[in-house]
């Protein structure tokens, strides 16, 4: 699969779902009740575009390690 279209199927992914992030950190809420010493979670739709292309980046780049590890880009 090309990374665009992966880009854009992660993309579509998230706008979709309920899962919540740390407003501050963007790492996911899970069970936590906190996180960076506040209560402060939103969902990736309500992210505006720049902290929302972060978060892809980091999402793009740990696929590729992984990817990497498996020897897939070689």
């Amino acid at each position: 699969m090309k990374m665009k279209t992966f880009k854009q199927e992660l993309i579509e992914y998230h706008m979709k779902s309920d899962q919540e992030y740390c407003c501050y950190c963007i790492e996911s809420k899970d069970d936590k009740w906190h996180c960076c010493q506040e209560n402060h979670f939103m969902k990736f739709s309500d992210f505006d575009e720049h902290t929302q292309s972060e978060f892809i980046a980091l999402e793009l780049d740990e696929y590729e390690k992984m990817l990497d590890k498996q020897g897939a880009l070689k």
